[in-house]
């Protein structure tokens, strides 16, 4: 039997982070070992959503408006949906308060997605409805932000700077990737789970797939105009580049999808499926029986409940908890060293804040979790849920490594009750609008329990 690695320091501040977490974790990421542009942990969530007052809010589609930036904060867990939803009610007035609860909606809607599909979302769940050839690597001048045009060369100098992106650009990138030089939606989806401290498998990749076209009625594009409005016209006004997106939105479509794009694509409610692979098997919830405060339990934090409010963390109090980065995982997919950091942090918050012992490691997930489990005697194993293909795969090795311990499986915060199924997100925000809004879940909405 392998014998577990060494912990990781907890405690280390952030001048030390870089050197020391960047020599544990070599071979391991891309870029240089640097501090996220952003502090992670719940500490840091909590500062920054009491500072957004969201005045400015109304301006949200322009990159000068006052949009929360709370996204990579709620990606992991560090602040809870919640938390935000009910600051937002308090801080935002009449339709300003609405839209921003619809648009905190669309992360639940993506988990939901991820739940319904698992890892289909990195495949089309949906032929495009263009008849689209693309490349699947990602060109060199795009990840050197040397393609000539400035707005385009700002975005990736944004992305890999700040790890952080307004949505407009988002939108504006991908459909410049897939649409104007041919390239598959997967290699800006792995273009962004590198740099994006906010990005997850959910929202990334479908986003991804709703500019394509792949989950959605027609691909999302944009011109010339539409960049210099929302921009404020900071990198058209002085650009003396060939420009691309000249040109009306007809004489885009006929340029770029051959003038074939359908009024309103049909979308039944099984195409593709023979296309796809059978799901993966879900890890069901294990009936979470009461027990005494001396019951030998660990607690696996992972990277979606970096917060000591996480489900697990807040049922095991006492219950010593450990955090692995996922040596296998990370040798074959780039991630760069901010949002490494950006997860230490979470997890060094939680190590302060809590009374029982904190670890983390890196190495092999489910080795680690049956070591530790092993090494502290315990009998059960608590995590909270995330619908991830990888949660799957690392609990079944968990209980390969480990048959006797039981894993107790606690679910996350949800914003809505909502358990249906999901297609589009308009038909998910009608049966979810009133609870959202107003608190009240819509007598006809399919919840937890009655599936």
């Amino acid at each position: 039997m392998t014998a577990p690695t060494a912990d990781l320091p907890l405690d280390l501040p952030d001048a030390q982070l870089p050197g020391v977490l960047g020599a544990a974790l070599t071979g391991l990421y891309t870029g240089e070992p640097r501090l996220p542009a952003r502090p992670g942990g719940r500490e840091a969530g909590l500062a920054a959503l009491r500072a957004w007052t969201g005045a400015g809010y109304r301006e949200r589609n322009h990159l000068s408006g006052n949009v929360s930036r709370l996204s990579m904060y709620l990606r992991h867990g560090m602040i809870g949906i919640r938390e935000v939803a009910a600051h937002a009610r308090h801080v935002l007035r009449g339709r300003e308060r609405d839209e921003f609860l619809r648009q905190l909606t669309w992360g639940e809607f993506f988990r939901l997605v991820l739940r319904q599909e698992g890892a289909r979302v990195l495949d089309n769940l949906e032929e495009p409805k263009y008849p689209a050839r693309w490349t699947d690597a990602l060109p060199d001048d795009v990840r050197a932000a040397r393609t000539g045009l400035p707005c385009v060369d700002a975005w990736v100098t944004h992305l890999i700077r700040d790890g952080w992106l307004h949505n407009h650009e988002r939108l504006w990138f991908a459909a410049y990737l897939i649409h104007w030089r041919g390239v598959h939606w997967r290699a800006g989806y792995a273009f962004f789970r590198e740099h994006l401290l906010d990005g997850d498998i959910a929202s990334n990749a479908l986003s991804w797939q709703w500019v394509a076209s792949t989950f959605s009625n027609k691909p999302y594009f944009m011109n010339q105009e539409n960049v210099e409005r929302f921009s404020g016209g900071r990198w058209c006004r002085d650009c003396t580049a060939r420009c691309p997106f000249r040109g009306s939105y007809e004489e885009l479509e006929a340029r770029l999808f051959s003038g074939r794009l359908p009024e309103e694509a049909p979308t039944p409610r099984n195409a593709g499926a023979s296309r796809r692979a059978a799901p993966a098997a879900e890890v069901g919830a294990a009936p979470i029986q009461p027990t005494g405060p001396t019951s030998p339990r660990v607690v696996w934090v992972h990277g979606d409940g970096l917060s000591v409010t996480d489900p697990a963390l807040s049922a095991c109090p006492d219950a010593p908890a450990l955090f692995v980065f996922d040596r296998p995982f990370l040798s074959g997919t780039p991630i760069a060293f901010p949002r490494l950091a950006f997860m230490y942090q979470g997890v060094r918050d939680i190590a302060a804040a809590r009374r029982a012992p904190t670890h983390a490691r890196v190495g092999a997930v489910a080795g680690e979790l049956a070591a530790f489990a092993r090494a502290h005697g315990a009998a059960e194993l608590h995590v909270t849920r995330n619908f991830t293909p990888e949660f799957t795969r690392i609990l079944e090795g968990v209980r390969a490594a480990h048959p006797d311990l039981r894993v107790v499986v606690h679910e996350p915060e949800r914003l809505t009750s909502y358990d249906g199924q999901v297609r589009r997100f308009f038909g998910f925000w009608k049966k979810v609008e009133r609870e959202v809004l107003q608190g009240a879940p819509s007598p006809d909405a399919p919840r937890r329990g009655h599936r």
